[in-house]
């Protein structure tokens, strides 16, 4: 699974923990079980399973974003970069 075109938008809630909405077209012929699982998995790769678990507490795979997040987005790649400047 290529991932690399990835794009995310990165909710902060007031606890601290992130919410990552991930947008991807290439996984909409998967189900929506095997696309959290696959989204999980690659978000293991670019952030570690520790991080993803410490600090992600939820994950939201979507074909399209709703208008609110359409500028807001970013590729994946920058996605751990992201997360560590919030936390610091």
């Amino acid at each position: 699974m290529d991932a690399s075109g990835w794009e995310y938008v990165l909710l902060q809630y007031e606890d601290g923990m992130f919410e990552v909405i991930i947008k991807d077209s290439s996984i909409a012929s998967l189900d929506e079980d095997d696309r959290q699982v696959v989204a999980e998995i690659v978000l293991d790769g670019v952030l570690g399973e520790e991080l993803r678990i410490q600090k992600i507490a939820g994950v939201d795979v979507v074909l399209e974003f709703s208008p609110q997040y359409e500028n807001k987005s970013t590729n994946i790649k920058n996605l751990a970069n992201h997360l560590k400047a919030l936390i610091k």
